[in-house]
């Protein structure tokens, strides 16, 4: 058997996921299976492992917060700076 013709024997052959290309109801093994695989995945992670994805989340709101706070202050600047510019040429 190739790997292709085994991938497709695999897609086709999945109990309670693929029936006929149409999606069905898992069974209750099928999702006890899935939870038992996340709850053994958790269970070995340790508290630096959770300490470094905690790092690693926090980085990146706090790179998107500042990106999305310097993005408002430049219109925010840019506006301050045309209203003064125009003020400016106004004749008095």
């Amino acid at each position: 058997m190739t790997l292709i013709s085994l991938e497709f024997y695999t897609l086709r052959h999945l109990p309670g996921i693929v029936k006929g290309g149409a999606m069905s109801r898992p069974s209750i093994l099928g999702v006890a299976s899935y939870v038992a695989g996340m709850a053994s995945i958790g269970a070995s992670l340790t508290l630096a492992d959770v300490g470094t994805a905690v790092g690693i989340a926090t980085a990146v709101l706090t790179c998107l917060t500042n990106t999305v706070y310097t993005y408002r202050r430049d219109r925010r600047e840019q506006r301050e700076c045309e209203a003064r510019l125009a003020q400016l040429e106004r004749p008095s």
